[in-house]
């Protein structure tokens, strides 16, 4: 990291409540890991392209390996989960939206189809509020 980048980094988060400074976080981590998702799929595909025009046949676990990245990379259910992430968080601010946590997952499964189970966002929402406890 560049001094300027790091001067930059710092000067924004030092602004803004410790809550506001771990959405910032969140987001810079989804976005981080979603390019590295890309890059790595892109290195993955060029090593497999040049093993495959020396006539080589890549070894399963590198194999393994590129399929699990590539579908992460495009996983529609990650999308989701960012949107839910950001449901929550209004929620938190605004409690009259949901009696509780299952009312909320519920209402979450019928908004992403791509989310399968109303416990595992119930878990989700647990991990959620016992990071947010302890930033503050």
């Amino acid at each position: 990291m560049t001094p300027e980048a790091k001067e930059a980094f710092l000067e924004l988060w030092n602004q803004g409540t410790p809550e506001e400074q771990a959405e910032q976080a969140f987001g810079w981590w989804c976005e981080i890991a979603q390019r590295r998702s890309q890059q790595a799929g892109r290195i993955n595909q060029a090593n497999a392209e040049f093993w495959e025009l020396k006539g080589f046949e890549q070894d399963t676990k590198r194999k393994r390996k590129h399929g699990a990245l590539v579908k992460h990379a495009t996983d529609p259910a990650r999308n989701s989960w960012n949107k839910v992430r950001e449901n929550w968080q209004e929620w938190k601010k605004d409690k009259a939206t949901y009696k509780t946590k299952a009312a909320f997952a519920r209402d979450m499964l019928d908004a992403y189809p791509d989310l399968t189970s109303q416990k595992t966002i119930e878990d989700k929402c647990r991990l959620w509020e016992k990071a947010a406890a302890e930033k503050v």
